[in-house]
């Protein structure tokens, strides 16, 4: 299996692509196996989903709240 342009490993039965990814995780700055969408989007873990959508609604309430 070869790696796409983005060095990612294409699985296209259900839409996805594996590669590594550098960064900070769990106060660990590592290269992490992450996975991908077709587009090349990093796909969030259950709780990284979870903060954003806490993070969007309280930007969302700080809004309504200034309104």
């Amino acid at each position: 299996m070869s790696a796409n342009e983005r060095g990612h490993y294409p699985i296209p039965q259900i839409g996805v692509e594996l590669g590594i990814w550098q960064g900070e995780y769990d106060e660990m700055n590592l290269p992490w196996l992450c996975w991908w969408d077709s587009e090349g989007n990093l796909l969030l873990i259950g709780e990284e989903r979870a903060e954003k959508e806490r993070l969007r609604a309280e930007r969302e309430r700080l809004r309504a709240q200034q309104e």
